[in-house]
């Protein structure tokens, strides 16, 4: 409105002086009068001065300051987790070796398991199963010899008692104790034929066949010591390898980060 009522008042004074003067003049006159105007209307729509550059500059040396805090803040908490991981590291690299030195131990116990094993079976087989066998055959035989002995000597007494002229009673406690000599010498010789066929048919065939499944599983269980060792160092592998990954990831993050010009 005050804009309007300076160009109403500019165009009135316009027009007094064009009735006094020439064209020529009137036409200075008008140039003049819209000079005025624009420096007016200048002067009335410029800004004011005030302090506002003076505040933009301060906000922005606090907002560079601020930044220049919280790099110094990031880079000690990121040195700090960086010796932390590098702890992280030597961990791991204990936790491989320690997991070795358990894997050689359990895989050099399975080993040993399985050679005693074997030399078990082949004991067995060369010394042992033979040795019984042939105390067991050796056991009938002298069975059977007392068999035939204690034969021969009831004979004997029969024959002798037979000639002779010795009172019933004598004869009959005589020869009724090699009646049992003979008779005890046929229960041995039975119990060691039943021992025989028992140790060949059953008990040595049983025992070859427990060594050999024992043989079988030592040799399992060294296999599986194997794969669980190679599958519990990987794990361990596995675990140093994030740690060192770690560590080079915070490195490049810290070289990274004090290459970053300062504000």
């Amino acid at each position: 409105m005050a804009m309007r009522s300076l160009w109403v008042g500019l165009f009135v004074l316009t027009l007094g002086l064009s009735g006094c003067a020439g064209a020529g003049q009137t036409e200075g006159v008008e140039a003049d009068v819209a000079q005025k105007a624009g420096q007016a209307a200048g002067e009335k729509t410029a800004p004011p001065p005030g302090p506002q550059t003076a505040q933009v500059a301060e906000s922005g040396k606090e907002n560079a300051e601020a930044d220049q805090t919280e790099k110094v803040l990031k880079r000690a908490k990121l040195a700090r987790e960086l010796e932390i991981a590098r702890q992280k590291v030597r961990k791991a690299e204990l936790a491989l070796q320690n997991q070795r030195a358990d894997d050689q131990a359990a895989i050099d116990k399975a080993r040993v398991e399985r050679e005693l094993a074997e030399i078990k079976l082949k004991k067995f087989e060369s010394q042992d199963a033979p040795h019984k066998l042939a105390e067991t055959r050796l056991s009938l035989k002298n069975a059977q010899d007392n068999l035939k002995e204690q034969e021969e000597e009831l004979e004997q007494l029969e024959m002798m008692y037979k000639e002779e002229d010795l009172a019933d009673k004598t004869r009959e406690i005589v020869l009724e104790r090699g009646r049992r000599r003979l008779e005890r010498a046929r229960m041995s010789l039975a119990n060691q034929q039943n021992a025989l066929q028992i140790l060949e048919q059953h008990t040595q065939p049983f025992e070859l066949a427990e060594l050999r499944s024992q043989v079988t599983q030592k040799d399992q269980a060294l296999d599986g010591a194997r794969r669980s060792a190679e599958a519990k160092l990987l794990e361990k592998q596995i675990d140093l390898w994030s740690a060192q990954a770690e560590v080079t990831r915070m490195e490049e993050e810290l070289a990274e980060l004090d290459k970053e010009p300062k504000k």
